[in-house]
């Protein structure tokens, strides 16, 4: 049994995250970023909704 959602999904509305499109790495920031800091790589905002 699961308590809450939490464990499954911990997104937090006050951070972004980012996955990176080389390596796949994945982080969170307060702030907007671009590069990823393991390959150098464009990171995507994954908080975003796609359709």
């Amino acid at each position: 049994m699961i308590p809450n959602n939490a464990d499954i999904d911990p997104y937090a509305p006050e951070l972004n995250y980012f996955e990176c499109r080389d390596c796949s790495t994945r982080t969170t920031s307060e702030t907007r970023l671009t590069t990823c800091g393991a390959c150098g790589g464009y990171l995507d905002n994954i908080a975003v909704p796609r359709e």
